[in-house]
């Protein structure tokens, strides 16, 4: 799946504010070596920076163009090219945080228990993840690309992301290792420019793989058919507030396990 970090970083007033709840979840903790997995253009390690100053922070993100985009930004910070799913450190570390990861990765809680052995004793894995597929903006992707126009090039299965496991899962996988784990919801309402903010939002992230496959199944016109439809729909989906703005409710689950 391609990125593009200028039009992700657009948003990042509204990206930042689940990154900083997360940040405050750690509470008085003072970790000295930490990884921040799935960087992106370097935002979430930014926040890190400031929050622990004084910490070794390693950042990785699976994306060559957000790992230049987040070498640009914190040249002082090591940044490396690596999958989330197979990367591991070469010793245990104080911190695993993970700002908008892991819902990309289907069947994660395995692979959480497995990072959760990579912590020093006191160590804490902090995740945050959307939680957003029966929001209207994920609901309309799959339904239009389920449309006969875009069908085919789907080949009959749009790539919609598999349904985050429920909180009593992390609870009862996570808490068998022998942490102590904290599972909360929240629902962010993010105010936009109308309805193509909407779409401008989701076309950093949770659009990329749609346009994506269209791209390399049936070309750009293809990608603008569909594009005009969803823009469509979500225009309908998403009435306006009397200035021309429109709200965006973005639900997240975050995740904090902390190894005793």
């Amino acid at each position: 799946m391609s990125w593009e970090p200028v039009r992700y970083s657009r948003f990042e007033e509204e990206r930042n504010r689940p990154c900083a709840d997360l940040i405050r979840a750690l509470g008085d903790a003072k970790p000295q070596r930490i990884v921040d997995m799935g960087c992106g253009p370097g935002n979430s390690t930014e926040a890190l920076a400031r929050r622990f100053p004084g910490a070794a922070i390693l950042a990785l993100d699976s994306d060559a163009a957000m790992v230049d985009a987040a070498r640009r930004r914190l040249p002082d910070i090591t940044v490396t090219q690596a999958d989330v799913t197979s990367w591991r450190p070469d010793s245990p570390v104080d911190l695993l945080f993970s700002n908008a990861v892991f819902h990309w990765v289907p069947d994660h809680l395995p692979l959480l228990r497995e990072l959760g052995t990579c912590l020093a004793p006191g160590g804490m894995l902090a995740i945050q993840m959307p939680d957003n597929l029966e929001e209207p903006t994920h609901r309309l992707m799959e339904e239009i690309a389920g449309s006969p126009e875009f069908l085919e090039a789907f080949e009959g299965k749009p790539p919609t992301r598999t349904p985050l496991p429920q909180p009593r899962e992390y609870v009862q996988v996570l808490g068998s290792e022998g942490f102590s784990v904290t599972v909360w919801r929240t629902t962010y309402y993010h105010r936009l420019a109308g309805s193509e903010g909407i779409v401008d939002f989701v076309r950093g992230a949770g659009l990329r793989p749609y346009l994506d496959r269209l791209e390399e199944k049936a070309g750009a016109s293809s990608v603008q058919a569909y594009l005009a439809a969803y823009s469509a729909a979500i225009g309908e989906a998403y009435p306006p507030l009397g200035d021309g703005s429109v709200l965006l409710a973005m639900p997240r689950l975050f995740v904090v396990a902390a190894r005793d």
